[in-house]
């Protein structure tokens, strides 16, 4: 249980920063 929460945690936060960067980029 533990490791699939720091796995989706860890997803959402890479998610986030491509967001930001395809931001920038635009």
């Amino acid at each position: 249980m533990k490791t699939v929460d720091r796995k989706v945690r860890k997803n959402i936060v890479l998610s986030a920063s491509i967001e930001k960067e395809l931001k920038e980029m635009a």
